[in-house]
């Protein structure tokens, strides 16, 4: 129903800007006074909002002003001033006033105009009159029904067409205008009160809805709805400073005149004297005593016309102090200290959705670091808080100063200086080791051949994209250990064993060991590459590869080989990337040459490489690095792809024949080993 004369109210507007003739319909404003001990009741006026398109002003009309049921006799008139009317757009302004603001009599007619600067929607609100005695000064009345008017003000009418002297043939045809460019229209910010009066509406019913709408009221209280918010909020108490042994607390909220029955209790309710809507509740209380007081607004809403307050005769005392970083609250008095307080933070007058803390205990000190202040509001400055104590808010004294959050730029300085001093520590060591191995490769080249070493090794396949150049490699190594003392180093160590021949038919290295010194190795350098395959882009993963060394021994009667894998060694290729890796002769020189002179009591058994994302398989290439270095029979190639999920992992053996096994061999129930299931290994 309101909805519908809302806009029934707006369409007469409408039709009012573009015709004189006509206004908004009528409202009637009531109010009550008392004036030299005599109550006036009943007092109304009937007030219409007039639209002028011609003077681009609208105009408010009073009419039928009556002073009530007692009316005086001593020329009592209601004044009308600036501060009576709040326009809500910036669009109109009120003309000049006539001289100690407009006197509304009882047979008068008044006008009071306002100037239209633009056009858009806009609201006049009349909220207050002042009574004017003969000869006295002026006093300020609340009105007990203000009113509202709501209007859009629309463009000028088109101006009618001149009259056609000539005729149509005589004319000559007009020329097409000139497209003119059409200005961006500029959204205009929408109100915030209207949308805080929707996001109010918004809430659940209950205590989170009241709250809203008693922030909507406290935020804006000169909005449209506030009546309408008012309705559906209950009363609200504020403790003030004690007169003469008397309770005092300002009551806000109220539509009406708060009830209070004194039958029960000594007290007063009486309008506030600041001229505000709000009441002082004054009361005298025994100080022992605690009771609970209720007040009614018979304008509200059914739901909470009546609010129990508990009273105690030992109001609730709060002191602020601070320190640099934090504040503290003591708490004194109140209903039994009972918890829990809601502590809140306004600044400038106004609360913050989440600008408030909740004290649940009943300890008398509480301390905040005041930083969380400015973390809740999202703002700094001077504080004001305030204590809610069940209905009551008590105001604490004094303001609470939080600064502005420290910059940031002086991090942001001290990590870009970092990040660039690794940078060049970083260059610098790669510059360092590109010397040592430039002289160390020198210094190889410079050495005389040991052609009784070393055997030519056959060119690489056609077609392969792998970069080995012509290079001698060791010859075949002698240093099979017999069985018995092969059992012995397996005692000694507790090794991992892997059966190869489950996984290949035809294999003549039948049993691999891993010992865990080599799976840490491994894992550990799988775990430090895969931190730089984080900066490369996506699939283009790159592999990388080592040598295994360790311990193998041949049996007598069979011919087959066993091997313990005892230590990893990673290798520096010339280039790899997501396919291959390129050695040249003077990277094998420079890892060989190393290896040997670090480990002269191991066995080069294999080599690594990761494959990731590929699958387990031996590419051309990499049939191409075994067969030239890694030709004797006890020699393995062993593989990870490091993009499954539990680092599926090969190892490639050869054949009786010599023949390296590869995915066309292996036997058909074979399941790849899993990295993640040899590293377990090595866990207690």
């Amino acid at each position: 129903m309101r909805q519908a004369i809302h806009f029934l109210l707006c369409a007469l507007l409408l039709t009012s800007v573009r015709n004189p003739a006509f206004g908004q319909q009528a409202q009637t404003m009531k109010f009550q006074f008392e004036h030299n001990g005599v109550s006036y009741t009943n007092g109304s006026a009937q007030v219409k909002l007039v639209a002028d398109p011609a003077n681009k002003e609208l105009q408010l009309v009073f009419t039928n002003v009556s002073l009530g049921s007692n009316e005086p006799g001593s020329g009592l008139k209601m004044v009308l001033k600036d501060d009576c009317i709040y326009l809500s757009s910036n669009n109109l302004q009120l003309q000049e006033s006539p001289p100690r603001g407009l006197a509304l009599s009882k047979d008068a007619s008044i006008k009071r105009r306002i100037s239209i600067t633009g056009t858009g929607k806009a609201f006049v609100r009349i909220d207050k009159l002042y009574c004017r005695p003969e000869g006295g000064e002026d006093r300020l009345i609340r009105l007990n029904s203000p009113v509202n008017f709501e209007y859009d003000i629309g463009g000028a009418a088109a101006a009618e067409p001149a009259p056609d002297s000539e005729k149509p043939s005589d004319r000559p045809l007009p020329k097409p205008p000139r497209p003119q460019p059409q200005p961006t229209p500029v959204r205009q910010a929408e109100d915030p009160a209207v949308v805080a009066w929707r996001e109010a509406l918004k809430k659940p019913a209950g205590k989170e809805r009241e709250r809203a709408l008693q922030k909507y009221i406290d935020n804006y209280p000169e909005a449209v709805h506030v009546k309408d918010a008012k309705k559906q909020v209950g009363l609200g108490f504020v403790a003030q400073p004690s007169e003469g042994g008397m309770l005092v607390f300002r009551i806000r909220y109220a539509l009406c005149t708060p009830e209070l029955d004194t039958t029960q209790f000594s007290g007063t309710i009486e309008p506030a004297p600041d001229g505000s809507a709000d009441f002082l509740l004054k009361l005298s209380a025994n100080r022992s005593e605690s009771f609970e007081l209720p007040v009614t607004d018979a304008c509200k809403m059914e739901n909470v016309q009546v609010t129990n307050l508990f009273i105690s005769g030992n109001p609730l005392k709060c002191v602020l102090s601070s320190t640099e970083t934090d504040f503290v609250l003591t708490f004194s008095g109140g209903s039994n200290s009972r918890a829990p307080f809601i502590v809140e933070y306004l600044l400038d007058g106004k609360s913050f959705p989440k600008g408030f803390e909740t004290i649940a205990s009943t300890d008398a000190y509480y301390t905040f670091p005041i930083s969380r202040i400015r973390e809740k509001t999202g703002t700094y400055g001077v504080f004001t808080l305030q204590v809610l104590e069940d209905e009551i808010i008590l105001p604490v004294e004094g303001g609470l100063v939080v600064p502005p959050p420290p910059p940031v730029w002086p991090y942001a300085v001290a990590v870009l200086a970092l990040a660039l001093a690794a940078f060049l520590y970083s260059k610098h060591q790669k510059h360092k080791r590109k010397k040592a191995v430039e002289a160390k490769v020198k210094k190889k080249e410079e050495e005389p051949p040991v052609t009784e070493n070393w055997v030519p090794l056959q060119p690489p396949a056609s077609g392969s994209t792998m970069k080995i150049r012509s290079a001698a490699r060791p010859a075949a190594d002698h240093k099979a250990l017999p069985e018995a003392d092969f059992e012995q180093l397996l005692e000694e160590t507790h090794y991992r064993r892997l059966n190869m021949a489950k996984h290949w038919p035809d294999t003549v290295l039948t049993e691999l060991y891993l010992s865990p010194k080599s799976i840490r190795g491994i894992s550990d350098f799988l775990h430090d590459q895969r931190k730089t395959m984080l900066e490369e882009e996506e699939g283009s993963i790159p592999e990388i590869g080592g040598f295994l060394l360790g311990k193998y021994c041949v049996s007598e009667k069979t011919g087959k080989y066993r091997v313990a894998l005892t230590d990893f060694v990673p290798i520096v290729p010339e280039e790899h990337n997501v396919y291959q890796l390129q050695f040249s002769t003077e990277s094998l020189v420079r890892e060989l040459g190393e290896m040997q002179d670090n480990y002269p009591d191991l066995s080069l058994v294999g080599w690594f490489h990761t494959h990731p994302g590929h699958g387990l398989f031996l590419s051309r290439p990499d049939l191409t690095i075994h067969d030239g270095f890694f030709r004797e029979k006890y020699q393995f190639a062993m593989e990870i792809d490091t993009m499954t999920p539990h680092l599926d992992t090969g190892f490639f053996t050869r054949t009786t024949a010599g023949p390296v096994n590869n995915t066309e061999t292996q036997a058909p129930e074979l399941t790849w080993f899993h990295w993640k299931d040899i590293e377990q290994h090595n866990k207690p």
